[in-house]
């Protein structure tokens, strides 16, 4: 299976919730998420703003299929 996006929708509740940064990982080995032999497929800004119900959707370019994914926010709103 091949990843092609990945689309975020900011909730109801706190725009200082909101993520901000992404990776997207990949692995054929495990689905342990602290172990290693994760590959770093992608990662951005997720482009969403601060008014309630935003979404956004990001292209990410992944030749090769994973068995595994793990999508990772990095930094919030409020985060700076």
């Amino acid at each position: 299976c091949s990843a092609k996006s990945s689309a975020t929708r900011t909730n109801d509740d706190f725009w200082q919730w909101d993520p901000k940064r992404w990776q997207l990982w990949g692995s054929n080995a495990t689905s342990d998420w602290s172990a290693q032999g994760w590959s770093l497929i992608g990662s951005g800004e997720t482009g969403l703003g601060n008014e309630r119900g935003a979404s956004s959707t990001v292209a990410v370019d992944n030749a090769a299929g994973f068995r595994f994914y793990k999508l990772v926010f990095k930094r919030r709103t409020a985060a700076g």
